[in-house]
């Protein structure tokens, strides 16, 4: 789910660990960062502010 959310941020490999592509993550991505961790199925993502 959060790569079809945020597919310029995460990739999901086959055996479905999640990469994250861009970190930090720009500006004009923030609102599908937060959708895909509203929306991950497991809740294993989190955003965590410097």
């Amino acid at each position: 789910m959060c790569a079809m959310e945020a597919p310029d941020v995460f990739a999901v490999a086959k055996h479905g660990e999640v990469e994250i592509l861009r970190n930090p993550v720009p500006e004009e991505l923030r609102s599908d960062t937060e959708a895909a961790v509203k929306y991950c199925p497991t809740q294993a993502l989190r955003i965590v502010e410097d």
